[in-house]
């Protein structure tokens, strides 16, 4: 099992990613700011945590300083918005690319 300072370590380099996707400070994602882009960014964050490191949501939750439920709604949000936007399909698809991941297709 991992360690808390590798999950740390993880959320940070899947942090950094996204915010070089997305143009936004890493202390804003980290922090409460609630801005649509910073959200977003926040929940792929999320999403890629969940799905791709396999951190549980109470995890994810604490990590950010969030509940973890605040972290399950944000990885059904991009579920959804996956499914209904290639562009946005494609901007995920690029971070992963970036830590070295892709994405499942089923």
């Amino acid at each position: 099992m991992a360690t808390r300072t590798d999950l740390g370590e993880v959320r940070s380099k899947v942090v950094l990613a996204v915010c070089c996707q997305y143009g936004i400070d890493y202390e804003d994602v980290m922090g409460r700011r609630r801005t649509a882009p910073v959200v977003t960014a926040r929940q792929v964050s999320y999403w890629i945590l969940r799905n791709h490191f396999g951190m549980s949501w109470g995890q994810i939750g604490s990590s950010f300083g969030r509940f973890r439920d605040c972290a399950r709604h944000g990885c059904n949000r991009v579920e959804r918005k996956m499914l209904h936007r290639a562009g946005f399909t494609a901007e995920v698809d690029s971070i992963l690319a970036v830590l070295g991941l892709k994405r499942a297709v089923c």
